[in-house]
């Protein structure tokens, strides 16, 4: 689910308010709150996966954080199970 558009004025579910940038937005800025919007969008999706599977999503901040979280749950479930 990305961002919705309408013309210059975009909606954020993520952000669950309206956001435009500023007129005087650089180019890298814009870029810049496209992939923060993008990267919180993930790693919400990421999150509710994990939830629905039965993992726990520790205080994880970020997606990298999340993964490290994940991996170490799977790797402690193959030691119980004895799976390589």
């Amino acid at each position: 689910m990305r961002e919705a558009c309408r013309g210059t004025f975009r909606v954020s579910p993520i952000l669950d308010k309206p956001t435009s940038p500023p007129a005087t937005a650089a180019p890298a800025e814009v870029l810049e709150l496209a992939v923060a919007v993008a990267e919180k969008q993930d790693r919400e999706t990421v999150a509710a996966w994990m939830i629905q599977e039965g993992f726990a999503t520790g205080h994880a901040d970020t997606l990298e954080d999340l993964l490290r979280e994940l991996r170490w749950q799977i790797h402690d479930l193959r030691m119980k199970l004895q799976i390589p």
